[in-house]
């Protein structure tokens, strides 16, 4: 077992529970008032703790802190370097005060993890257990920091078929179903102007389609193209500086056809979790 070579104590799990269950029982068995949790697919940098304990020390005030992948992904397939580039601009251009939490590398107080039951152990599976803790962590009361000094290194290796797979059953089912029950939040991936975004993604090959029986609708089509370029301008020149022309070309596409999946399983899900928690509001009769 890989653990046992480095780690100062191992806990063994009677059966296979997801990462939550696994992260929880390090958690209890742990003796320290800082709880800091690595995937195990990301290398941390010597000085993490140099980074973590101080920035707790100096604010008694918060709770949590997370940070986000570097730019030099260990992968250099285009979709492993595409997916952590764009977990890393999302990050380091994000607000401080943050409103979730990621567990790739982020730290919670011993007590404020204790106080809101840990990681929910109804995710059996790697998917987005740590946003719920953030959800649970704020919606009573705690502070929660991005850190963006404190960077790891992601050593996963992205094929297409296990990215499609991630971003719809690992992130964009369980989220709608998270924002069907306490709603989206404003940071991240959920600003404002990524929410345009995705309506702007569809207008694309919709207008297109649409132009074939009427000219105008064309112009909507490169209208909407336009203005996806500008709003996600940043984003495709930060893309241009770190790997170049054909790799910013390739990833404006990507993201694109990203914004179009994504945006299509929230549509999708979305009236079916609003009905079931509709019906779960009936009163029974009797």
């Amino acid at each position: 077992m890989a653990a046992s070579r480095y780690a100062d104590r191992v806990i063994r799990l009677s059966e296979r529970r997801g990462p939550a269950a696994a992260r929880n029982a390090g958690a209890l068995a742990s003796r320290g008032d800082i709880l800091l949790f690595v995937d195990a697919d990301v290398r941390v940098p010597a000085r993490a703790a140099d980074l973590v304990v101080p920035a707790f020390s100096a604010d008694p005030g918060l709770d949590a802190l997370f940070g986000s992948y570097d730019d030099h992904p260990a992968e250099r397939n285009f979709l492993s370097q595409f997916k952590n580039l764009l977990h890393h601009y999302v990050h380091q251009n994000a607000a401080e005060e943050a409103g979730t939490f990621w567990a790739g590398c982020g730290a919670v107080r011993r007590t404020a993890f204790l106080d809101v039951g840990g990681f929910s152990e109804a995710y059996t599976a790697p998917s987005i257990e740590d946003v719920e803790l953030g959800y649970r962590l704020k919606a009573s009361g705690k502070r929660i920091r991005l850190l963006k000094a404190l960077q790891v290194t992601h050593l996963k290796r992205w094929t297409l078929a296990g990215l499609i797979r991630s971003d719809i059953a690992g992130r964009a089912v369980p989220w709608t179903k998270l924002a069907c029950e306490r709603g989206l939040p404003r940071d991240l991936n959920f600003r404002p102007a990524d929410r345009l975004s995705a309506l702007l993604a569809w207008l694309v090959p919709l207008g297109s389609a649409a132009g074939a029986l009427r000219s105008a609708w064309i112009l909507l089509a490169a209208g909407a193209a336009i203005l996806l370029l500008l709003v996600n301008r940043h984003l495709y020149r930060f893309f241009l500086k770190k790997r170049g022309l054909p790799f910013a070309a390739g990833a404006v596409l990507w993201h694109g056809l990203y914004l179009l999946y994504a945006s299509a399983v929230f549509a999708i899900w979305t009236p079916a979790c609003l009905i079931k928690r509709a019906l779960a509001r009936r009163p029974a009769r009797g």
